[in-house]
């Protein structure tokens, strides 16, 4: 019996392309109406209805510096807001976060380096909770051989970082540090 969302979305953007710099900026809107959110109807038992009307608006900027020919620094980042009609949020908002990272590639090896930081999320919508900030680092080194094989090894939350990867009531913490080796092929 739900009625289908019905939303407009305005967006705008700007990039700048250089030499070696890469740089961008995107501002968005979307107004919602008949927003279909989960309830709970009691403990264990949830359904969806049309919750409210409301808002969506944000900004991501993304950009690299290619330093030098073996060197890439990046930084992405996004602010998002969101508010229902009455002033209450709407769920599905995710935190607010900024990645650094950089790669470094020479001949056939490749090594990265990601540090993400998520704030924390204290206006959950329905269905939600509160969540903490997370600082969140990946890395690898990958080893390119001359028959389109790939050797990579990778490290993922190598801080250990125990975080909820979103505000949703029943999401599961995320995975812990993890290490592994991956073998890839491509043509």
């Amino acid at each position: 019996d739900l009625d289908p969302e019905r939303s407009l979305t305005t967006d705008a953007g700007v990039r700048f392309f250089g030499r070696r710099l890469f740089a961008a900026a995107y501002l968005y809107r979307t107004a919602i109406d008949d927003y279909i959110e989960r309830v709970e109807l009691e403990p264990g038992v949830q359904t969806f209805v049309n919750l409210s009307s409301g808002t969506i608006a944000g900004i991501e900027v993304e950009g690299f510096y290619q330093a030098t020919d073996e060197l890439r620094l990046e930084l992405a980042g996004q602010v998002t807001e969101s508010e229902a009609d009455d002033g209450s949020p709407l769920a599905e908002a995710p935190a607010d976060r900024i990645t650094l990272g950089g790669t470094f590639v020479r001949d056939a090896w490749s090594a990265a380096l990601r540090w993400q930081h998520r704030f924390d999320k204290n206006d959950p919508g329905p269905g939600e909770v509160s969540i903490d900030g997370a600082d969140i680092v990946s890395a690898s080194l990958r080893y390119d051989l001359s028959n389109g094989l790939a050797v990579t090894l990778f490290g993922n939350n190598l801080l250990d970082e125990t975080y909820l990867p979103t505000a949703d009531e029943l999401a599961v913490p995320a995975a812990g540090r993890s290490v592994g080796v991956g073998i890839s092929w491509g043509g």
